[in-house]
This record gives structure tokens, sequence and C-alpha cells, in this order.
């Protein structure tokens, strides 16, 4: 054991700054300074508590999931939510939330220790309010749920604040690995997404990663082929230009993957996105999509034409706790300029997504790195929530564009959208301009740039260097 893995077993990258699985931290000025203080003065509290720092928690998890690959026989992870923590550090405080995250992993660490001596579990804090319990040893589904909810059940009971009660509460994602999880991150992409999903429903207890309704053998087969396919060329992006009304030029793209299946063809997303964000490799795969951006755009940069690249971010990847940490290292490893790259998150992801992914937008834009609001018209738009979103720009959907020439309640509304961007200082993308009609029509409106058939279709980086860039 190192020096630095000598220090008391507390869980040192575990405070939600992003770091990634191997500890490397980002920029600096990209993080809350109050986050890594908390992490340091919290860290004597949890020693106590013998939970795994979050390196050898997602070690143990690795070696599980290796171990259950090569045996056949199934091992198991329990992602831990807590429900009200939030809600507590803002209310009480970082010191109550410091004391609160204590309490909770001393009642983990002692039902682990008592409950599950022989199976081996190891248990840990992974970020702000998640911990997680690696089962590498499961005898019974059945009696692993019911001690997920036995302990759900003691974190039920109030933690004593100042001499007050105050209930915290959790809810437990359990994925069987490998079946629902070949990899640390689909594995824990996929209990993230179960976690979520219960939190949107207000639902408490116990979430397990069955094969869900609809999942039949061909739906298995795309997610194992889509596996593959992350290490291969059969995935790569197109680029779509964005043009500029004013000037009638290039000024950016989007980056929109791509997967040439060996044995079907050419699949749009439509058929694999949902694949990926069920099965979790939606992480994975957004990190991939980034990675051929940012050799694009340096591939553009060395031909003299630096543009801006935007890539789609799913809610599932912006939900991750590692999302900020490798976005940025494959940022810096690419050797790309942040100021030439922006992603797209919808309106709905960006409003409904809490305070942990608003932080993960306004960390992005401290680096340089662009946001745009996607599909915006479709959501739930108020001007309080709009205010409050930390973005460059306004794409709106093409269903508002659709029409809108016509005059009616659809010119009306692409109108308000552009007016809400420039009342906002957001610059405004027309989405799906597909006739001259349209074209005319939104810039005539005020809207900043347009993408769409008209002025181009997806293809692939050399050819859009060639077909937009020359001269």
């Amino acid at each position: 054991m190192s020096a630095d893995q000598s220090v008391a077993r507390g869980v040192r990258s575990s405070d939600g700054s992003g770091r990634s699985a191997e500890g490397a931290r980002p920029d600096k000025a990209a993080w809350s300074d109050w986050q890594h203080d908390r992490l340091l003065s919290v860290q004597r509290e949890f020693a106590a508590a013998a939970l795994l720092q979050r390196q050898e928690l997602l070690d143990a998890l690795n070696a599980a999931i290796r171990e259950a690959t090569a045996t056949g026989r199934p091992a198991a992870m329990l992602l831990f939510d807590l429900n009200n923590f939030l809600g507590i550090n803002a209310a009480w405080g970082p010191s109550a939330g410091d004391e609160v995250l204590a309490a909770v992993g001393a009642r983990i660490a002692s039902f682990v220790d008592e409950k599950l001596p022989r199976h081996g579990a190891h248990a840990g804090r992974l970020d702000a309010d998640h911990f997680l319990v690696v089962v590498p040893e499961v005898e019974s589904f059945g009696t692993l749920c019911s001690l997920a909810a036995e302990l759900v059940a003691i974190l039920a009971q109030p933690v004593t604040l100042s001499g007050q009660s105050v209930s915290v509460g959790a809810r437990v994602a359990i994925v069987q690995v490998p079946a629902h999880g070949r990899s640390v991150t689909s594995a824990l992409g996929r209990a993230f997404r179960l976690v979520n999903s219960a939190a949107r429903s207000k639902a408490d207890g116990v979430a397990m990663s069955e094969t869900e309704a609809g999942e039949g053998p061909s739906t298995l087969m795309l997610e194992r082929d889509l596996t593959a396919a992350l290490s291969t060329d059969q995935l790569f992006i197109a680029l779509q230009p964005k043009v500029e009304t004013a000037t009638g030029l290039v000024q950016g793209a989007e980056a929109l993957v791509r997967w040439q299946h060996p044995e079907r063809g050419a699949l749009p997303p439509t058929v694999f996105i949902e694949t990926a964000e069920r099965s979790g490799l939606i992480f994975d795969l957004g990190l991939r999509i980034l990675h051929d951006a940012c050799r694009a755009s340096n591939r553009l940069a060395a031909g003299g034409k630096v543009l801006s690249l935007a890539v789609n971010v799913s809610p599932h990847q912006l939900a991750h706790p590692d999302f900020l940490g490798r976005f940025l290292e494959v940022v810096d490893r690419e050797g790309v300029n942040p100021e030439t790259l922006e992603i797209e998150v919808t309106e709905t992801a960006a409003m409904m997504g809490g305070e942990r992914m608003l932080e993960s937008l306004r960390a992005l834009r401290r680096c340089g790195i662009g946001v745009a609001i996607d599909d915006f018209g479709t959501g739930f738009s108020n001007l309080a929530s709009l205010s409050a979103l930390p973005a460059d720009a306004l794409k709106i959907d093409r269903s508002l564009i659709s029409g809108s020439d016509k005059g009616g309640k659809a010119e009306a509304l692409l109108n308000i959208a552009v007016q809400l961007g420039r009342t906002f200082g957001l610059s405004t993308v027309a989405e799906g301009v597909e006739t001259s009609r349209q074209m005319r029509h939104v810039t005539e409106l005020g809207c900043d740039f347009v993408q769409g058939y008209l002025t181009g279709r997806p293809v692939r980086v050399a050819e859009f260097s060639e077909r937009y860039l020359r001269g």
C-alpha cells in the first residue's frame, strides 16, 4: 500500500468533484473549492466507518466483474442514493451534511459487516450522496433484494442534528454483473439510470435491474454488438454544418454519431441510442463521440479552419459521477482548444436535472466549453428556469420551424423563442431548415444560425472539409 493509501480509509475523491477513476483532477478553476474542502474535513469521520476509498471501491467492482465473467458465478452491486442530502446541506450547512454522511456511512458499514461477511462485500462512498456496496458472491438475488430493502429501512431512520431529528432516506439500485454490466462504467451507468428513474417518480425502496419488458433477444444482441463496436471504426461521426444567417458562412458543425453495422448496414441513432442509455453504454459511447469530435476539430484547425463543433450529451451522461472529469480528460489529452467545443443538452434535461447537473454545465462553461439548449420549444419553458440555465445558445426545435413561414401560432411561437434568446443574451439556431422560404423567414425573424438539409446534410469529416471549407 502506498503512502497515500495508508491515510485513513475515507473516500478521498468522493466529494462530487468529478475526479476520474485514475485519480486525475481537471483544471482546478473549473471546480467548486468548497467541495474539495468538505472532502478533507469529512475524511477523518469516514475513517471510523472503515469504508473503502473511491478508487479501491471501483477496483473491487472491476475485480468482481472480472471474476464473475471468468467463473460464471454472478456478482452484484448496490447503489444507494440519499433522498434529502442536498436539501439538508442547503438548510443546515455543509457541517451538518458531513454529519449525515458520517452517520449513513457508519450504518452501511455496520450492516455489511453484520449481514454480508460471507459474501466478501465491500462498501464505500462513491460521490456526494451515493454509496456503493459490491457483492462478489451472490447466492440468491431474492435474499440480496430483501437485505437491500432492510438496509434502506435502516437508512430511513432519522439522524440527530443539533438535537433535532432529520430524515434522510434512500433508494437503492441492484445491478447484476456481468449480465447487466460488463464493465465498471456500464454497471454504474445502469445503476444511476435506475435510481434516477426512481427519483423522478419519487419512489423509495429497491430498483432491481432485471431484463426489462420489451428487451428481447434482438435488443440484447444489439447491446452486445454495440459494446464491441465501441472499440472499432464501425462507429464514426458525421458533421452537419451550422451556417451564420448574416454571412452565409459555415461557422460550426454538429457531430452526429453513425454506426455502420457489419451485418445490418447503416443504423441511425434512433435505433441504438435508446439501447445505449438502457444498458449504461451511453457513457462510453459519449466519450467515444467526444474523442472523435476533438480529433475532427484538430484536423480542421490544421487545415486553417477553426470551427465550433458540438456534441450531444444525454442526461444519463450528465448524471454519471465521472462525467465532468472524464470529459475534460479527453479534451486535455487530445489537445483541443476547449473554446472550439460545445455540448448540446435538451431543454427538459437541463431544466429537470437538478443542481448537480447545472453545476456540471457551469464547470464546462468555466473551462471555455459552450453549452447549447437543444430541442428548445418542446419542453417546459419558463422564464425563471431559462434565466438560471448556464447556456450560450438556444437551438430552436424543427417543430417550430416547420410551418412558421405560413403565419399563425407556429410563427408566433418561433418569434417568441428568438426573442427569448435575445433577451437572455443567447445566440439562436434554427434547426431543420429545409426550404429557401424557411431560410428567409428565420433570417428575417433574427435567428443567428441555421442548420438543416437546405444548408447541408451530415457527412464524414473528410467530405465536410472538402465540401465546405475549401478556400
